[in-house]
């Protein structure tokens, strides 16, 4: 766990930070994590780091445009010592995946006492904060894990969670799964349109406003859920046709958007004794999210990407990979051999 000195010691660093920046990963844990540090100071810059597990070189320039003078990391699996080596302004790096070993950086991770408590990102902004319980929620259900102020969260919103509080009922047979969705699906837009969606997010005010379309601003979010859904629909409605090989469903698809994650969570759901593969062939890349209710994924990923110039790895049943199109079969087989 992150435990309570920590949770101050971020709290100071929020608090002490005149122009914060933030780099948040592209998914609902990242957006809610960015979302509840940023409305409870209500000052400095988010940046979206979309695409690989990590904060690649390029983004140091983003430190020296908006002149920050703290730079807080959110949700992000891997960070290099090379890119911490040519920061210099202090690094919080809040996170909940496999441990880096690093010099030089504030870093708060619960797997650093327990190896086995990977509570998201948002659950531990949440603490830090202690408001917007709505969000945190969002990060923490939509990141498979149902935290300790549910209950809370219930009394606060009793539309928008099922009597059952489990983690498939939250996430599939609730309004809360919608506005886990929503979170999601603003992060498949378009620049433009997402960076409109996340500052739009930043003055929310309940969840109702977005689900009921109450405001203006709750209306455009929601228009702007409908377009991306019915790409995702389209998806999804060819993925569910898929017969499972032995172990195993494995879909392919080619398209600009991706909804691997989201894809897979849902068909995980319908098929709980497979590993669903959801791959989406990008250029000469094909990008996977793996999905499992009860075999660990990243030893699988790694033999499986034995003599393959690719990279993969996350939770221990949800996971993704990154691997060239040519090598893609190859990768399938080789994951295959251990689940036979």
């Amino acid at each position: 766990m992150i435990n309570e000195v920590q949770i101050k010691e971020i709290h100071k660093h929020l608090e002490e930070s005149e122009n914060p920046l933030f780099f948040f990963d592209d998914d609902h844990d990242g957006l809610a994590s960015f979302l509840l540090l940023w409305r409870s100071v209500k000052k400095g810059h988010g940046v979206l780091i979309k695409g690989p597990p990590f904060v690649d070189m390029s983004y140091i320039k983003k430190i020296h445009e908006y002149k920050a003078d703290k730079l807080f990391i959110l949700d992000k699996p891997v960070l290099s010592q090379e890119f911490v080596d040519q920061v210099n302004i202090p690094i919080i790096y809040i996170d909940h995946h496999k441990v880096n070993k690093l010099k030089g950086v504030h870093y708060y991770n619960p797997q650093f006492n327990d190896v086995k408590d990977n509570r998201p990102a948002a659950y531990w902004c949440y603490k830090v904060v202690k408001q917007d319980i709505w969000i945190a929620t969002v990060g923490s259900v939509g990141d498979y894990h149902v935290p300790d102020f549910i209950e809370q969260f219930k009394k606060e919103h009793p539309t928008l969670v099922p009597e059952k509080l489990t983690i498939n009922e939250l996430l599939y047979n609730s309004k809360l799964g919608k506005l886990i969705k929503i979170f999601n699906f603003i992060l498949k837009c378009n620049t433009s349109d997402t960076m409109k969606c996340i500052k739009i997010l930043t003055r929310i005010e309940t969840p109702e406003e977005i689900l009921n379309q109450e405001t203006p601003r709750g209306r455009f979010l929601y228009r702007i859920f409908e377009k991306i859904n019915k790409k995702y629909e389209a998806v999804y409605n060819d993925a569910i046709k898929t017969k499972p090989e032995g172990k195993l469903l494995l879909y392919t698809y080619a398209a600009k958007d991706s909804f691997t994650s989201v894809v897979s969570n849902e068909i995980s759901y319908k098929h709980p004794d497979k590993i669903v593969i959801i791959a989406r062939r990008k250029d000469d890349r094909v990008i996977m999210s793996l999905r499992s209710t009860k075999i660990v994924l990243p030893p699988l990923i790694r033999k499986a990407l034995d003599g393959i110039e690719g990279y993969g790895g996350g939770h221990d049943l949800a996971s993704a990979a990154n691997v060239p199109e040519q090598d893609f079969t190859r990768f399938i087989d080789q994951l295959k051999a251990q689940i036979i």
